[in-house]
């Protein structure tokens, strides 16, 4: 804001007026301009939460499976073991 005269004029006041709505104009541009900026970002983050959660799902599933099969491996050698005592024995 420019200096205030020691004579106020009407000119002088206009003109402070106009250049003050210029300024709240370009604020209100950024602003929208934030807003929307802030969206995408919201949006995005969206993405990437519902990407992880997708991510840790399939990692548990996989998990599972490995301990199924681990499982499964451990009934398969135990029955080797019986047979083979079996046929030494």
């Amino acid at each position: 804001m420019a200096d205030i005269p020691e004579n106020i004029t009407l000119d002088w006041l206009g003109r402070t007026l106009l250049s003050f709505r210029e300024e709240m104009r370009d604020m209100r541009r950024d602003l929208d301009s934030l807003k929307r900026d802030v969206r995408a970002i919201r949006e995005d983050l969206d993405v990437v939460a519902l990407r992880v959660i997708r991510i840790e799902s399939s990692l548990t599933s996989l998990r599972d499976e490995i301990g199924d099969l681990y499982g499964r491996q451990g009934e398969l050698r135990r029955r080797v073991d019986a047979i083979e005592t079996k046929t030494e024995g």
